[in-house]
């Protein structure tokens, strides 16, 4: 949808920019919660960004998509606040779903790209052993999708889930625009086909050890440009099959997962809310079981393509104005003024438009 963003409000809908592909600082801003590590530099988006963002919806005649996932975890109270700010609009929530046994191996990947390093077997014992009586670690707060569709139900009537179908990718990019009146193809699978891809095992395992190396030592910035962004680009510029050993999930873990799934699925079943989808049980007999989960081994190979493909500017071209600002004026020993920070950056950046 934001590749796709000036096609949208050709057709009248529109997707603001907030300053990323997807709305999560608005999901931040709601929440309270910070981008990144809250004790080394994760920084809290201020409410008015989501005031403003409401501002600009109430004049555009049309359509208008909000779209995070992290807006899962709202609480209701948080949800109340949301219903009472866009009263005037007549509002569906969409939810996007893929069964859990599916989807465990990437929810742990993306928790790594965001600096964790436990073993995988160990995060799996916990979350699935430990922390499913409580629901309350991440993992459980953002998947127990029937508590969290009856959430918003609670307080929105209209309610669509829409599951991804593994067995056809562009499945669920087909079904949102029949669901929004968007024409057919507006969204692209092969535009975002190869990014934030999987990693293999030893992929993963490299990007662990990176992680326990410089937790304690790099800032959420500094972990933000030069290792989760430069990973990105070195894997995304490395074909998933030429990259190693794929992982999969041990047997016991597909067992658990798969009996939450089901679990969860026929307690969704009974709610008052479109369910579109294709065949779930055919899509969760795929899941690749695997019982390697760890491997010290990095090949030669890996580690030479990663520097090869890891582009300095790839990994620091998303640095804000404003913090470049900040470490020139550091580096010419100058006081930093926040103020005049802001207000240089919002000039460098009109220039550059």
């Amino acid at each position: 949808m934001f590749k796709a963003r000036s096609t949208l409000k050709e057709q009248g809908v529109l997707y603001p920019d907030t300053g990323g592909e997807a709305q999560h600082r608005l999901a931040f801003a709601i929440n309270g919660r910070s981008w990144g590590w809250e004790d080394k530099g994760g920084k809290r988006i201020d409410f008015s960004e989501w005031t403003s963002f409401v501002r600009e919806a109430r004049r555009f005649k049309g359509t208008v998509i909000l779209s995070s996932e992290s807006l899962i975890e709202l609480t209701p109270e948080q949800i109340k606040r949301v219903q009472t700010d866009v009263a005037h609009f007549d509002t569906e929530i969409i939810f996007t779903f893929r069964p859990l046994p599916n989807s465990l191996v990437s929810i742990y990947q993306q928790y790594v790209k965001a600096g964790l390093h436990l073993d995988f077997s160990e995060w799996l014992e916990t979350e699935l052993h430990t922390h499913i009586n409580e629901r309350k670690s991440r993992l459980w707060r953002r998947h127990s999708h029937d508590i969290l569709i009856q959430r918003w139900l609670d307080l929105f009537p209209k309610v669509t889930l829409i599951a991804a179908d593994s067995q056809f990718p562009d499945f669920l990019f087909r079904k949102f625009e029949e669901k929004i009146g968007l024409q057919p193809n507006t969204l692209r699978f092969e535009d975002v086909s190869n990014v934030n891809r999987s990693l293999s095992l030893e992929e993963l395992n490299a990007l662990r050890s990176i992680n326990a190396a410089v937790r304690e030592a790099f800032t959420w910035d500094e972990y933000l440009y030069f290792v989760r962004g430069g990973i990105r680009s070195a894997t995304n510029a490395i074909p998933l099959e030429q990259a190693g050993t794929r992982m999969g999930l041990p047997q016991w873990a597909f067992e658990e997962a798969k009996q939450e799934h089901t679990q969860q699925w026929n307690r969704i079943s009974q709610l008052d809310i479109e369910r579109i989808h294709g065949d779930l049980d055919a899509q969760i007999s795929k899941t690749h079981i695997s019982e390697v989960t760890h491997t010290d081994f990095v090949p030669n190979r890996f580690v030479a393509e990663l520097i090869r493909h890891y582009h300095f500017y790839d990994a620091t071209q998303k640095i804000g104005t404003k913090k470049l600002i900040r470490e020139l004026m550091v580096r010419a020993g100058l006081k930093r003024s926040g103020t005049f920070i802001k207000s240089l950056a919002r000039v460098v950046n009109i220039t550059k438009k």
